[in-house]
């Protein structure tokens, strides 16, 4: 019996188990973890199936449809195919990937609910990558475009082999290139390529153009070697033509000899140079004019390094002559395509800057064009940052003054420091007029005019208020005949020796009238010796 059961297929038991159940056709619901796999040869790919019912037998088609029931009792088939336990289903490893296993796999589940067989499948797509074995260009390694032709058209970039079809990007050195792509196609059973055209420019001379056929077939060494990359070399050939419309050379001393130099573009090289000055003299490239005052150079590539179809040509003045100036002459560039006449003028002295810039005639287009627009916005644009800081700098501080904020705010003083401030400034003005009154005595007594003393306003008051209580309080007479009385008599005939003595040291307060309408200052007297105060009406 087991033998019977182990050589029996399970596809019989599948079968059998499908006549003893109800199967209810395709209504499982079947999905897969990957609908896709891509593998390169020899790799593994795993391919899964899942559903949400309990799982009784699991199946994969292959492309060549190969059936193979899968359970975990059978591990593999011809040591290419293995079982693979998934959660809530069943799967395949396939191991060293094969062209032949390229295509669409089915799963078949079968499972068992509430007695009845329900059976679903799934596709899955295995695409075993293969990489193009060559990437080429139908044109050379470097291509021309000659005038009247302004572009190159028909460049065909074909991928030999591969799986799936490659893709096809372009670039001009390193960046992406604008062609116009004429078609995409396939080429006998195995090739692929792309057709373009592209409007060359002066400015694409000596770039190169690359096809790149991309395809995740290749490995990362294989795309750092560049074999998925063709590529040309442009040879853009065109007429002469002037970096500038006019050239101003300055600087000329009249007596001394002067260099002129002129820069042009032009592909393939000059093939002959003419120099015409005002007086009439014709100076031809590699020559010395009859008179010996011209000499010209051979044209040189340059100035600018790198710029293969830009050149320069030199003229040397031996002797500046005072008709040599102010004065337009011209060069005549001549290659194989046409012609150019290019204009420059002399001139005494230096050139006038611009903006602030003195700029050399031996620089490109590019170069002065840039010089020129920095030197005259530069200086604007700081004039104008200064101008804002100052008058943000003046609105901080106007509005800081009238709000009382920053360095103008006040410190607020309690009452307790206001009665200490009044009381300290009253004994100043105290000591202050002790100290003053010798001066003033002394002086009197010298006989020289006495010096005004200014007083306080609190001084003055005390002053005027002691005097008007002397005034006002009568003095006490003693009782006559009694010892007291005799002693107080002795004591008054002494102060008035004393008094009389020291009346020229008796001192005047002037008291300004105005001065007692001013506050309302409280006025406290602590002192009561005797003065003096003469009020002014």
């Amino acid at each position: 019996m087991v033998k019977f059961f182990t050589t029996m297929g399970v596809a019989q038991l599948a079968v059998i188990c499908s006549i003893i159940f109800k199967v209810n056709g395709n209504d499982l619901p079947v999905k897969s973890e990957n609908d896709a796999v891509s593998v390169r040869p020899g790799e593994e790919a795993l391919l899964t199936c899942m559903t949400d019912a309990k799982l009784k037998f699991c199946t994969f088609v292959s492309p060549s449809k190969s059936s193979y029931n899968i359970d975990k009792d059978i591990p593999h088939y011809n040591d290419h195919l293995y079982y693979a336990e998934v959660d809530g289903g069943c799967g395949v490893r396939i191991k060293n990937v094969e062209e032949k296993d390229d295509g669409e796999w089915r799963c078949e589940l079968t499972s068992l609910v509430e007695g009845t067989a329900i059976r679903g499948s799934n596709t899955i797509s295995l695409t075993v990558l293969k990489a193009p074995r060559s990437v080429s260009l139908n044109v050379a390694q470097e291509v021309s475009v000659a005038p009247p032709a302004s572009g190159l058209e028909g460049i065909r970039c074909t991928a030999m082999g591969g799986h799936p079809a490659p893709s096809f990007s372009w670039t001009l050195d390193d960046q992406p290139a604008n062609v116009e792509v004429v078609a995409t196609a396939e080429e006998g059973d195995d090739s692929y390529y792309q057709e373009i055209n592209y409007n060359a420019k002066k400015e694409d001379d000596g770039k190169i153009l690359k096809c790149v056929a991309n395809s995740e077939a290749y490995t990362a060494d294989e795309r750092n070697a560049g074999i998925n990359v063709a590529k040309t070399m442009l040879d853009i050939q065109f007429k002469p033509a002037a970096t500038k419309d006019l050239f101003e050379f300055y600087g000329l001393t009249v007596g001394k000899p002067f260099e002129i130099r002129i820069s042009f573009r032009l592909n393939p090289g000059p093939n002959n140079m003419i120099w015409t000055m005002q007086d009439g003299t014709v100076v031809p490239q590699g020559s010395e004019s009859e008179n010996g005052k011209y000499t010209a150079k051979m044209a040189e590539q340059g100035p600018v390094a790198g710029e293969e179809n830009m050149y320069s040509a030199l003229l040397v003045i031996n002797d500046v002559k005072e008709t040599d100036t102010d004065t337009v002459n011209t060069l005549k560039v001549t290659n194989i395509h046409g012609e150019a006449e290019i204009k420059f003028k002399l001139a005494l002295g230096a050139k006038p800057p611009v903006g602030g810039v003195l700029v050399s005639e031996e620089s490109t287009d590019e170069t002065e064009n840039k010089t020129d627009g920095e030197a005259g916005t530069g200086p604007v644009i700081a004039i104008v940052i200064i101008v804002l800081i100052l008058i943000v700098i003046i609105a901080v501080a106007v509005v800081a003054r009238f709000q009382g904020l920053l360095c103008f705010a006040v410190a607020k003083v309690s009452d307790e420091d206001k009665e200490k401030a009044v009381d300290k400034e009253e004994g100043s003005d105290t000591e202050s007029a002790d100290q003053t009154e010798p001066e003033a005595t002394k002086t009197e007594t010298d006989g020289e005019a006495p010096k005004p003393v200014k007083k306080t306003i609190p001084a003055r008051m005390t002053g005027l208020l002691t005097a008007m209580k002397k005034t006002m309080s009568p003095a006490k007479k003693p009782a006559s005949n009694t010892p007291e009385s005799e002693e107080l008599k002795e004591g008054e005939e002494k102060k008035d020796d004393i008094e009389s003595k020291d009346k020229d040291d008796i001192v005047y307060a002037d008291l300004d009238k105005s001065a007692m309408t001013e506050g309302n200052a409280t006025i406290s007297v602590e002192n009561e010796k005797t003065e003096y105060a003469e009020i002014k009406q």
